[in-house]
């Protein structure tokens, strides 16, 4: 499966270029990292052998916006205490089930925080993981425009 492999070139990319109606995109292309996009070949004469598994791509509004309901949700759960969801002491009528009952709640609650604190984390993480892959494209940009007028003006000077 991954013994011949030749590359194909892709054009540059960037995460904000509209493609129309992708399915999954939202209308947006996504960061292409590593050195091409491999493809299967019939031979070893016929093409390049490639690294399998180096390409990589971002789809940053996807990334932002998962970190964006991730947040969400960790606040819409923080607002509702655990306690809310369980009977009243009265409604269970039982002290042996109350006691039961208040034994998971603690432990819920618990686990309920830890999973809230988690969630948080995460989103903080992917929330700069997006800007810090923005960066890199506007740095990236703002390189090739710089080699594209060093070109233009070494052209410029063999004319």
């Amino acid at each position: 499966m991954a013994r011949d492999r030749v590359l194909r070139s892709q054009p540059a990319m960037s995460p904000f270029a509209s493609t129309g109606a992708a399915a999954g995109t939202r209308g947006r292309r996504p960061l292409r990292f590593g050195p091409a996009v491999v493809g299967d070949r019939h031979g070893p004469e016929e093409g390049v052998t490639a690294m399998a598994g180096y390409d990589f791509e971002v789809d940053l509004p996807v990334v932002a916006t998962a970190a964006e309901q991730m947040a969400d949700t960790v606040e819409t759960f923080r607002a509702k205490d655990v306690k809310h969801l369980l009977p009243s002491r009265q409604a269970v009528g039982h002290d042996v089930l109350w006691d039961a009952t208040q034994e998971f709640r603690a432990r819920w609650e618990i686990g309920a925080n830890n999973l809230c604190r988690d969630t948080s984390e995460l989103a903080g993480r992917l929330a700069r993981v997006a800007m810090s892959y923005a960066e890199l494209d506007r740095e990236g940009a703002e390189r090739i425009a710089g080699a594209g007028s060093a070109v233009k003006a070494w052209a410029a000077g063999q004319a």
